[in-house]
């Protein structure tokens, strides 16, 4: 007996309907953003790979209204209370997935090539990576993410939509700062699109304005929630200062900004950068000012002045806009990889280009008159902009897995280690299970308790969040690993307690475990010597 669905029903179903709205291209840029997600992360997300901040809250959002991150706390019940890869770090791919919905719809891209490469380049790049360490949270940041792109979203597609779009960049900013750089690049690109669609310069400039208001207005109501909601915040990368700039340090700060994006992709790449990824960044580059140029010659723009000059100064500012955490927060010296995410966006505007020059081989402007010699040299850049943008996919892939790879060595090691200590405490003949334990001795940056095998530890320095060793021995994530990797169950003293247990005469003469006498009962507390400090 064969069952035949009722065509009046399917015209009413909800999903069916949903569907049906939804364009082709958005699909394939969910499902794109999906399998890359999934393919790339895959490691992390079936294994539990920690580093210090995650083992610290297992079970927490981490640094919250402090850190002027007071949404935070609102988001993050979303994904569950624990820090799970298959949880957390599934639902953050989702979510990064549609955001990059939102900035093709935004920036009104139409090709198959963006429609893949710009979730693959969102769910590639190092900076996400480097979110994805810190597993407890990666899911809230990733909203912070979705609600910068939908405020950016709104604010470009919609007369009045800068009301609520601004409300969501506020928002975006409660979760954390540095993503308003992303909805400013966004902004920025999309004028220098609608430029290039022959929109009215009166337009664009009206745009601009709006654009500026919105990101202004955004910032000033952020700064003013985090007064109320915190008025003390932690000076971490500048945070406390944020939107305090002084007038006079403004362009020195500018240039800043433009100095720190450039030594990421071209100058002095992070340690994790292989030469490969250096070298294929220096030609993205190099494509993306030959598609401009390209571009401004073919569309005939240079014939007039105020529209040359506001494409050029357009194009100045999309590198400026993603680097503007620099400025927005002017004590911030050296910015965390997580606060660095948006610079994956320089790969969106060359995508972007590379289909701006497709459409003018098919554009009907009868003032466009292209030779056969230019439009194979169009067809060219076009084509070997995109090759490129998958070799550095392809190049974000192989890092994003030796960076977990390692901190799953890491892992193992220190758990190894930690393992052998609880052992031999365990073996001491007046020990108790449920007795009060320390393990004392700071080894971070440089002493490692184990062998790290030369796993080229210095290319991961500026990769933050991959944790090696040392960063898993450290007497503040101590007691957390051990309680929850080991199930010992042994309580967290003050910094007072340690520091009279380590004033004791007993325990400066104490060798280094593994020696005989490393492991002794001071004060009633069985204590572990495992470095000197």
């Amino acid at each position: 007996m064969s069952y035949q669905i009722d065509k009046s029903i399917i015209r009413k179903d909800l999903l069916q309907v949903l569907a049906a709205k939804i364009p082709g291209n958005i699909w394939i840029c969910l499902t794109s953003g999906l399998i890359a997600g999934l393919l790339t992360h895959l490691y992390m997300l079936v294994n539990k790979l920690p580093n210090w901040d995650d083992i610290w809250n297992f079970n927490g959002y981490g640094s919250g209204d402090s850190w002027g991150r007071w949404f935070l706390k609102y988001v993050r019940p979303l994904s569950g209370e624990w820090s799970i890869p298959a949880i957390n770090g599934v639902m953050a791919i989702i979510t990064i997935a549609i955001a990059s919905c939102l900035i093709i719809s935004a920036l009104k891209l139409k090709s198959l090539s963006a429609a893949i490469l710009v979730p693959v380049m969102a769910v590639t790049f190092p900076g996400f990576t480097s979110t994805m360490t810190f597993m407890f949270t990666v899911n809230s940041y990733a909203f912070g993410v979705l609600f910068c792109c939908l405020g950016a979203f709104l604010i470009r597609k919609y007369k009045y939509g800068y009301i609520p779009g601004v409300v969501f960049l506020v928002l975006s900013m409660g979760i954390y700062q540095s993503y308003i750089c992303l909805a400013a690049g966004i902004l920025v690109l999309g004028l220098l699109l609608d430029l290039f669609e022959n929109e009215t310069t009166k337009k664009i400039i009206f745009s601009g304005i709006k654009s500026i208001i919105s990101l202004g207005i955004g910032m000033i109501a952020y700064v003013i929630v985090s007064k109320i909601a915190v008025p003390v915040l932690n000076d971490s990368q500048g945070i406390s200062k944020m939107g305090q700039v002084e007038i006079l340090r403004i362009p020195r700060l500018i240039m800043r900004c433009y100095k720190r994006i450039t030594e990421y992709f071209i100058l002095e790449p992070y340690s994790f950068i292989s030469d490969g990824m250096h070298i294929t960044n220096i030609l993205i580059c190099v494509a993306g000012i030959v598609a401009f140029l390209y571009i401004i010659f073919n569309k005939k723009i240079y014939k007039d002045k105020t529209r040359l000059i506001i494409a050029i100064a357009l194009a100045i500012m999309v590198p400026l806009a993603l680097a503007s955490i620099y400025a927005l927060a002017p004590n911030t010296q050296d910015a965390a990889m997580t606060m660095l995410y948006q610079y994956f966006f320089v790969y969106v505007v060359i995508i972007a280009l590379a289909e701006k020059i497709i459409v003018l081989f098919f554009n009907n402007d009868k003032e466009i008159k292209m030779s056969i010699v230019w439009t194979k040299i169009g067809r060219s850049i076009s084509y070997i902009s995109i090759l490129l943008i998958i070799l550095v996919a392809y190049f974000n892939y192989l890092i994003t897995n030796e960076a977990y790879f390692r901190m799953d060595i890491a892992y193992q090691h220190s758990f190894a280690y930690y393992n052998r200590i609880v052992m031999s405490i365990e073996e001491q003949p007046d020990y108790n299970y449920g007795d009060p334990l320390l393990v004392l001795g700071n080894a971070y940056p440089e002493r490692y308790a184990v062998a790290s095998l030369d796993m080229e530890d210095k290319r991961f320095e500026e990769f933050s969040g991959v944790a090696t060793e040392n960063g898993m021995l450290t007497e503040g994530v101590r007691i957390r690993f051990l309680r929850t990797y080991l199930g010992i169950d042994i309580p967290e003293y003050t910094d007072e307690v340690l520091k009279d247990i380590k004033g004791t005469k007993e325990y400066k003469q104490m060798p280094i475990y593994p020696k005989s006498g490393s492991i002794k009962l001071i004060k009633n507390i069985w204590v572990v010597k495992i470095f000197e400090d």
